[in-house]
């Protein structure tokens, strides 16, 4: 018992033993409990990851950055704040037209009409039928029909000019003949669309007269018949470009078609419309010889251009 006592203060005290503590345990072998039991493998996610830098090593994950959350107060503020500007703005379009379709301001006072030689302001606007009307309520498009209606209008284009104008260009009809039935004088276009019934000097001495012998007299808007137009117009064109004869007009009957009355009274039957340019090459060479042979003649009939004969 003594013997024991000396070797235990003989053997130097452990740092864990010192002031009265308690020696510290041996750590158990790597791998085993302190029991004396091995401890599981660690899982996957566990394990050490490979370090920085070498071939093949996982980049750590980021964390997924979370949405701020949303202020549904204010975003409900700013819905009912547009709604409200809307409906305000809305309501001063409503003001904003109810005026203008109901101010005297914006009724029609005034037609400014372009392109008119024929068609006079007050068939303008008889035609138009919009002066004093809003002119937010004029439809520009009905009222260029209602013109292009006219006789003398081969199409109209109108356009509002605020407060209280339209604006009219019209593209006229032209005409291209005198039709005289009787004492009764009418501007003709050339496709026979019977423009007027009242002729100026100036379209009297600029165009041709066709002195009409038999029919009725045509109206105003209607067509002088196809046959005889074609016939005195392309008689009128060819004389425009080269003219031999000293006329002092044309006339038309159904039986006799077209024929020329020479200054001297006397008369060139050339009838319907075939073969004009050889009748009034035989007929200019006819009346030719026989003014130089001081023959007497008063009718020179060149229907059958093969086979002219005067008397």
């Amino acid at each position: 018992m003594a013997r024991a006592e000396t070797e235990r203060r003989r053997r130097p005290v452990p740092a864990g033993e010192a002031k009265g503590r308690r020696p510290a345990a041996t750590p158990p072998a790597k791998g085993r409990r302190q029991d004396g039991a091995r401890r599981p493998p660690a899982p996957p996610a566990a394990r050490k990851a490979p370090a920085a830098g070498k071939q093949g090593a996982a980049k750590p994950a980021r964390p997924a950055r979370q949405p701020a959350p949303r202020r549904p107060g204010r975003l409900a503020a700013v819905a009912a704040n547009g709604r409200l500007a809307a409906l305000l703005l809305a309501v001063a379009l409503a003001a904003g037209l109810a005026y203008g379709l109901t101010a005297d301001a914006f009724n029609v006072r005034r037609l400014d009409v372009a392109g008119a030689a024929l068609t006079t302001e007050q068939q303008v606007a008889a035609a138009g039928r919009v002066t004093g009307n809003n002119v937010f309520s004029v439809d520009p498009q009905a009222v260029a029909e209602r013109l292009a209606a006219l006789p003398t209008v081969r199409e109209a284009r109108v356009r509002a000019a605020l407060p209280d104008r339209l604006v009219v260009q019209l593209t006229e009809r032209q005409p291209a003949l005198v039709w005289q039935v009787g004492n009764d004088r009418y501007l003709v276009d050339e496709s026979g669309f019977v423009i007027a019934d009242t002729v100026g000097d100036d379209q009297a001495r600029s165009l041709v007269t066709v002195r009409v012998l038999a029919g009725d007299s045509p109206r105003v808007g209607g067509k002088v018949d196809a046959a005889a137009i074609r016939a005195t117009e392309g008689v009128v064109q060819r004389l425009a470009r080269s003219n031999p004869f000293s006329l002092n007009g044309l006339e038309y009957a159904p039986n006799t078609g077209v024929v020329l009355v020479g200054s001297g009274g006397w008369r060139v039957i050339l009838g319907d419309d075939s073969r004009l340019d050889d009748k009034l090459a035989v007929a200019a060479a006819v009346v030719k010889q026989l003014q130089q042979d001081n023959t007497k003649w008063q009718t020179l009939d060149v229907t059958d251009p093969d086979r002219p004969f005067y008397k």
